[in-house]
């Protein structure tokens, strides 16, 4: 019996379920939604967006970032102003324990990756991985923040947080890597695209230069897919 490859309409059917079944409510992913809410309050525009995606599903979790708001495109750099948190109190009767963020305007780099509708089950899968994780460690991927539109490419842009670098630059540039190094990150890579499989995705694209290494500020040789 013989499988016929999905076409777009067929794979974006199929990623928005996969999402739609597993989306995660956890309080740390809506804090973190909640924060990208506050710093790009575009969602008029981001919806507008979305529907001409066809994934309108996205709304809640993803931002719309205005191209104006991207000062270097080659590094993704846009200007980021953290809101301060307000403590709350919990229906059971104490104080939240809620922090002050930082509320002065920095930069932040971010990862741009050009789209077309015909990419759209790209987002969602890429929502999915976001979301789906484990709060506390690096997800399998990176974590997709909204999108954008490049007014000349006449593209969209996907906004993700951005690694430090990638494994082919990496050892392009390194002289001498240690074994210790190479099962370090044979393992890294592994245990991330064991936590895609697990999640319902497969990676059709995998090559050196999809693979991030540094992420969230971790140790060096950190490995997340892309």
């Amino acid at each position: 019996m013989s499988t016929l490859p999905l076409g777009d309409t067929d794979r974006l059917m199929a990623a928005k379920c996969l999402y739609e079944t597993s989306s995660s409510h956890r309080w740390q992913d809506l804090r973190s939604t909640q924060d990208n809410k506050q710093n790009f309050p575009y969602d008029k525009e981001l919806k507008r967006h979305l529907e001409a995606l066809n994934v309108s599903v996205l709304a809640d979790r993803l931002v719309w970032v205005p191209f104006s708001r991207l000062e270097n495109v080659w590094k993704g750099t846009v200007r980021w102003r953290p809101h301060q948190y307000i403590s709350g109190v919990y229906d059971h009767g104490y104080a939240s324990n809620d922090f002050p963020r930082n509320t002065d305007a920095v930069e932040r780099e971010f990862a741009l990756k050009e789209i077309d509708s015909s990419m759209a089950s790209e987002v969602v899968l890429a929502a999915h991985l976001s979301w789906n994780r484990d709060f506390f460690y690096p997800g399998p991927t990176m974590d997709l923040i909204g999108l954008s539109y490049h007014p000349i490419r006449n593209k969209y842009l996907m906004v993700m947080e951005c690694a430090d670098n990638n494994l082919e630059d990496h050892l392009l540039s390194t002289t001498t890597t240690s074994w210790r190094e190479t099962i370090h990150l044979a393992g890294a890579l592994a245990y991330q695209l064991s936590e895609c499989h697990d999640f319902g995705v497969l990676h059709h694209d995998l090559h050196a230069r999809n693979v991030v290494l540094g992420v969230l500020g971790s140790e060096p040789g950190q490995a997340a897919v892309r």
